[in-house]
């Protein structure tokens, strides 16, 4: 079987401190997909439909709901400390959009998501100007009261950084601000709940515009990239762009194994686009699908060795705009890492024909405990709320 496979190759340490991501690898490959022997039937990811399973429980709620002229909520992520202690984090502002002005806020629930205490902004000590804290990640290090929030500050079209801060008392007081590999890297686009930590290892997922500047000048031609940390952000290495013809937005990886990591990548292509290493990072292949998807992002985690769960806008309305198509929010599992995927349900759906406000449902993130699966995404209509599903009994049903 004939394969694309893109080469990869990661720096060392001592490289990335001195490569600059502005400047496009000369070995980096560009895929032209529309001639490229990617589209064979057993390299094709198809999207088995399967009726909803009425035993399954889907529990629904607001942890901020907007209301006219208060503020509106987005991009959160959310951990659960102890047996009915959960954490959240998200974005909140006057104006939703990438240029807007937002801030990280934090609030706690002592009753498993039933209720939540007063927001609480997130202090931070020394950033320079900026007009955007947005898109966290919340990772749970030990049992002992160390997590990590890792977030993006936009400063511009030209530069983002990532940033992380750290806790020893399980999000009730934090360190300071720790920069990622360093200042001014380009428009680093990270998404919330991306960051994740397996084996030892901190990946952070990111896109950045494919020019030389790193300068964002539209959606439609960008690279993915990842950073790298096995000492817990001490010292951090940078992948080199994995590129094609399109734009390639917004990604996520999972670690499948020690060595294999599956990439997600939001495209404006109207599909899911998936990338596959199996020697942890080093060679790369694309496998194309043909799931049904927006410009919009999608999540994916690993509930047992090979079977994966994905939330995602299951729909090819308006597949190449980034608003106003985000609806339904579904669910699919994969059972062989994510070779096959079988459609489950739709978590929210709104019927324009009963619904007057048209509703859309986006950047959700996904946490799993005690077979619950908590997920969090935020609601658009007038404004954005930021909400949690509980679902039990679907892994019961389906792995």
């Amino acid at each position: 079987m004939k394969k694309i496979i893109i080469l990869f190759s990661i720096l060392s340490l001592l490289t990335s401190c001195l490569y600059d991501i502005r400047d496009i690898p000369t070995d980096a490959v560009y895929v032209d997909f529309d001639k490229a022997v990617i589209h064979i039937k057993d390299s094709l990811i198809e999207l088995k439909n399967q009726m909803d399973n009425p035993s399954i429980e889907i529990e629904k709620s607001y942890i901020f709901e907007f209301t006219i002229g208060d503020y509106m909520y987005a991009y959160g992520d959310l951990l659960k400390l102890n047996e009915n202690e959960l954490l959240v984090v998200t974005s909140r502002s006057k104006v939703l959009n990438d240029f807007g002005k937002s801030h990280l806020i934090t609030s706690f629930s002592y009753d498993d998501g039933k209720t939540w205490s007063e927001p609480q902004e997130v202090f931070h000590n020394n950033l320079k100007e900026h007009m955007i804290i947005s898109h966290p990640t919340l990772l749970k290090v030990d049992e002992k009261g160390h997590i990590m929030l890792f977030f993006l500050v936009k400063y511009s079209a030209e530069s983002i950084d990532i940033f992380f801060k750290e806790s020893f008392d399980y999000g009730k007081t934090w360190g300071e601000d720790k920069l990622v590999f360093g200042e001014n890297q380009g428009y680093q686009i990270l998404n919330n709940d991306r960051v994740v930590y397996e084996n030892g290892r901190i990946i952070i997922p990111l896109s950045i515009p494919s020019n030389k500047e790193g300068v964002l000048r539209g959606y439609e031609d960008l690279s993915v990239f990842y950073y790298y940390s096995d000492d817990l952000g001490k010292t951090w290495i940078k992948s080199q762009k994995l590129s094609t013809t399109f734009a390639l937005l917004e990604p996520g990886i999972v670690p499948l194994t020690a060595n294999e990591y599956l990439m997600y990548i939001r495209t404006n292509r109207g599909k899911v686009l998936f990338a596959r290493t199996k020697d942890k990072g080093q060679n790369w292949s694309f496998e194309p699908s043909d799931i049904k998807s927006p410009s919009s992002p999608q999540k994916i985690v690993k509930l047992s060795l090979k079977e994966l769960l994905m939330v995602w806008n299951y729909t090819d309305k308006d597949y190449k705009s980034s608003t106003g198509n985000r609806n339904p929010l579904s669910l699919a599992i994969s059972k062989d890492s994510g070779y096959n995927w079988t459609y489950i349900l739709d978590i929210e759906k709104y019927n324009p024909e009963i619904n007057k406000i048209k509703y859309n449902y986006s950047y959700p993130s996904i946490k799993i405990y005690n077979n619950i699966i908590y997920i969090t995404y935020f609601e658009i209509y007038s404004g954005s709320s930021l909400k949690l599903v509980k679902i039990r009994n679907l892994t019961n049903n389906y792995y």
